[in-house]
């Protein structure tokens, strides 16, 4: 398969605390909790990110035990991640992003513990979403300026 290129707009408006991302046919918000002067409209950006990572893993984590031959019955992945909001807040030094992320995977499977071991090794090395967090992505961001009159 050739490499595609996804897109996602995102669009936020003076007096909303919100932004609406359209991905695809879908729309979803992004906003901060009430207290930290949010609507509450939906989850921040950093929890968008930690949940994109079980997504992957389970979709990447069925097709993978399918090529296996791997009956999977449940999968449960639960993520966590530790965040500074120093960082993000302005604070020289502190990291902006998550120091550590780990998943823990429950399965309930037709497979051996070496079967399950060797799969879920297949399902990181295979996890886009698990390479993006892990290796540097080139990220460029263009300015298209309008200057309000």
């Amino acid at each position: 398969m050739a490499t595609q290129t996804i897109k996602i707009k995102a669009n936020w408006q003076e007096g909303e605390t919100a932004t609406r991302i359209k991905a695809g046919s879908y729309e979803f918000f992004m906003d901060r909790p009430a207290k930290m002067g949010g609507s509450n409209l939906g989850p921040t950006p950093v929890q968008y990110l930690l949940a994109c990572l079980p997504g992957c893993l389970a979709s990447v984590g069925r097709m993978v035990a399918e090529e296996m031959g791997i009956a999977l019955h449940s999968l449960v992945l639960t993520v966590e991640g530790d965040f500074d909001q120093d960082g993000h807040h302005g604070v020289e030094g502190v990291r902006n992003g998550f120091s550590a992320i780990r998943v823990g995977v429950k399965v309930a499977a037709d497979a051996s513990q070496v079967e399950l071991e060797r799969w879920l090794s297949l399902t990181h090395a295979r996890c886009p979403v698990a390479d993006n967090l892990e290796n540097a992505t080139q990220l460029s961001l263009t300015l298209d300026t309008q200057v309000k009159t």
